[in-house]
């Protein structure tokens, strides 16, 4: 993204995890994010492998501390972080990457 480093207080990332490379959108927002600064995520619960590992990952590789986990009725979790570490300082692993499901639309 066009912003500078340690330039934003709050990012949100609502059903924008859909990339197989989700890792990097949130190394992203770990760069533009001020210390601190605090990153809300909306995703679809299916999706999710183990949402106790994600969170663990995503701390380990990506320098987010979850600071709450909700399930939101039977259909998404609402996960709310926070920048503790640089994620340039931090190694990656595939694991993390392997976290989330593929996204699968039905027909209705």
């Amino acid at each position: 993204m066009p912003l500078e480093e340690e330039s934003v207080d709050v990012a949100v990332f609502c059903l924008s995890l859909m990339g197989t490379n989700f890792p990097d959108f949130l190394v992203e927002a770990n760069r533009v994010l001020k210390p601190r600064g605090k990153l809300f995520v909306a995703e679809v619960l299916s999706r999710f492998q183990d949402v106790n590992e994600f969170v663990k990952l995503a701390r380990k590789e990506t320098g987010f501390k979850a600071l709450k986990v909700t399930k939101l009725k039977d259909f998404f979790y609402l996960m709310i972080f926070e920048k503790r570490e640089d994620a340039d300082d931090l190694d990656r692993s595939d694991a993390f990457s392997k976290q989330l499901k593929p996204c699968l639309y039905k027909k209705r």
